[in-house]
C-alpha cells in the first residue's frame, strides 16, 4: 500500500468557486461604492470582462496551487485558503475600499456640472451606469426657480424646441441620449411635467441635458461621458 494522498476532487470546486468570486466580486464593489445611488442595468459586461481576466490570470494560478498542494498533509481550511489567497488578494482590497470610501452622489453632481447641488433642493435622487467608455448618470429634485436658473447660468444651454428631434434617444419617456436607458422606476417623469423645457449643453468628450418645467420647480439632469 501507499501513504501517497489521492488528488482531491474539492480542488475542482474551489476553482469554480474562485471563478465565481472574479466574476462577482466588480459588480459587488459597484453596488457598494454606488450604494447612494440607483444603479443601471449596464453592469452585466463587468462579470463578462471579469470572467475572462480570471481565465487568462487566475486560473492558471489557481490551477498551479492545486497541483503544488495535492500532495500536501494540510487541513482542509488551511489548503483551501491557500489555493483561493490569489483570488482574494485580488478581490478584497477593492470591496473594502468600497465599503468605507463610497461615492458621494453630491460630490459626483458636483464635479459633473461644476456647482454644487441647490441649497433648497429636496427629493435628490441620483442615478448612475457605466460599461467600458460609457459613464452615465441622472440626477433629479425640486427646487426654487432661482436655483434652476442659476444651475442654467452655469453653463451655455441651448433650448431645445422640437423634443421630437431626440427620438428615440429621449422619445416617450426621454430615454438617456447614450445607452436608451430610460428613467429609473419610481422617478418623476418628465413627459408628464407642464410646459417641459429641454436645455442641452455641449461637454467635450460627453453630453449634458438639463430638463425642467415651466415653472422651473422640477429638475432632471442627464450628464456623461461618451
Amino acid at each position: 500500500m501507499t501513504d501517497e494522498p489521492v488528488p482531491r476532487p474539492a480542488g475542482i470546486w474551489l476553482v469554480v468557486i474562485a471563478g465565481c468570486i472574479v466574476a462577482a466580486a466588480p459588480v459587488a464593489e459597484i453596488h457598494l461604492r454606488y450604494r447612494e445611488f440607483d444603479l443601471g442595468p449596464g453592469f452585466g459586461i463587468q462579470m463578462i470582462l471579469s470572467g475572462v481576466s480570471f481565465a487568462v490570470l487566475v486560473l492558471p494560478i489557481t490551477l498551479l496551487m492545486v497541483f503544488l498542494l495535492r500532495r500536501k498533509r494540510l487541513r482542509p481550511v488551511w489548503r483551501s485558503l491557500l489555493i483561493l489567497a490569489p483570488v482574494l488578494l485580488l478581490t478584497l482590497p477593492g470591496l473594502v475600499e468600497s465599503v468605507f470610501s463610497p461615492i458621494n452622489s453630491r460630490d459626483v453632481f458636483a464635479k459633473r456640472m461644476e456647482r454644487e447641488v441647490p441649497s433648497d433642493a429636496g427629493d435628490f435622487k441620483a442615478w448612475f451606469s457605466h460599461s467600458p467608455g460609457e459613464s452615465s448618470y441622472m440626477f433629479s429634485f425640486r427646487c426654487t426657480a432661482a436655483s434652476t436658473e442659476a444651475l442654467l447660468a452655469a453653463h451655455p444651454y441651448a433650448l431645445v424646441k422640437e423634443h421630437a428631434m431626440f427620438e428615440p434617444e429621449i422619445g416617450e419617456s426621454f430615454r438617456l441620449p447614450i445607452g436608451g436607458l430610460a428613467v429609473p422606476d419610481g422617478w418623476p417623469e418628465p413627459k408628464t411635467w407642464h410646459g417641459l423645457e429641454v436645455h442641452t449643453s455641449d461637454v467635450p468628450g460627453g453630453y449634458r441635458f438639463l430638463l425642467t418645467d415651466r415653472e422651473r420647480t422640477r429638475v432632471l439632469i442627464l450628464v456623461g461621458d461618451t
